[in-house]
């Protein structure tokens, strides 16, 4: 069921997230990710709000350790964060939204095709924040690959259900409603393993 939460960031974590920007855009060039904006905003900070987010919720709810029970993994590796449970590892996929407002339930959004996501076994963790605050981070929710893989696809080019926003790449189509409630995340990493 859909409950999304927020996150709020500290200081530390709004710093962070523009050295890792900088650093990945140093390595990797400004703009050249999957997604690419076409401006001057940076797609790589759009990427680490939301994993920086996640990194903060996992510690201030879970309780978990940051570095050694929760983290960012390195550049250009195939999943963004890992969460350590009783000894475990688990990978996920993060992906960020920025909106001019919150999305709503019915909203879509683009899951990048490209990058096989659902044949990786590991869950989506889709985050949200609101192009004026970036502080404030909404965890919509996540999804299995699983469920991920019976998506429909919508092509590059194509316009997104009620939007007049066009896919910039293929992607998986999801609906912002569909994304299981965050706090079910620990439940679903281990019945899955």
């Amino acid at each position: 069921m859909y409950r999304p939460v927020i996150v709020d960031l500290t200081d530390e974590d709004k710093e962070l997230i523009r050295k890792l920007a900088d650093k990945q855009t140093e390595l990797y060039g400004h703009d050249r990710g999957y997604f690419r904006l076409g401006r001057s905003d940076s797609s790589h900070e759009i990427g680490f709000e939301g994993e920086v987010a996640f990194v903060r919720w996992a510690h201030d709810v879970l309780g978990l350790e940051i570095d050694k029970e929760v983290g960012l993994n390195e550049f250009g590796a195939k999943y963004d964060v890992y969460m350590i449970l009783d000894g475990v590892r688990y990978d996920i996929h993060i992906k960020t939204g920025r909106w001019t407002s919150w999305p709503q339930e019915s909203y879509y959004f683009g899951v990048h095709y490209g990058q096989k996501i659902e044949d990786s076994g590991a869950p989506v963790v889709l985050m949200s924040y609101l192009k004026n605050d970036d502080t404030h981070i909404k965890i919509e929710g996540f999804m299995s690959s699983e469920k991920l893989s019976k998506c429909p696809i919508i092509r590059r080019g194509e316009y997104f259900p009620k939007m007049r926003y066009p896919s910039r790449t293929d992607n998986w189509l999801t609906r912002i409603g569909d994304y299981e409630a965050i706090n079910n995340l620990v439940k679903h990493l281990k019945e899955d393993r």
